[in-house]
């Protein structure tokens, strides 16, 4: 299989990980991918990438709080998946590629949208997207 199918391969299979039920599977292939891209430097799927590993680390941390079998916190979860939204966002503003952007951005605010910091979710989504001036 060359390289570049690989990491393509890589998040794809992500969706089909986590419909089953398979976070922690699916995070090894996004880990996997995000190798070969940084290895190839091939940086087309990089952001998506990104975007899929804070999505299933969120996922996991929040399965494991619930199921009491991991000393991570939701707090410390939600603080790893905001540091890949981010890294996320900050490549594919560096490619320009705006629906990659806007997805990531509502992942993000959706994650900001916890009791008491919606507003934080909302003026992130505007700022990201160029919607909410200086001033408002």
């Amino acid at each position: 299989m060359v390289a570049s199918q690989r990491s393509s391969w890589g998040g794809r299979r992500h969706d089909q990980g986590s419909k089953v039920g398979q976070i922690e599977e699916g995070l090894a292939v996004v880990s996997e991918a995000l190798e070969i891209v940084n290895k190839n430097e091939e940086r087309i799927y990089e952001a998506e990438l990104y975007r899929l590993q804070g999505e299933l680390s969120l996922q996991s941390r929040h399965v494991k709080a619930s199921q009491n079998q991991s000393e991570v916190t939701i707090p410390q979860g939600e603080a790893e998946a905001e540091e890949c939204f981010q890294k996320a966002i900050e490549i594919t503003r560096e490619q320009q590629a705006k629906s990659c952007e806007l997805q990531t951005v509502i992942n993000l605010a959706r994650l900001w949208a916890a009791p008491g910091q919606a507003w934080r979710g909302v003026r992130a989504a505007g700022t990201h997207l160029g919607l909410v001036h200086r001033g408002l």
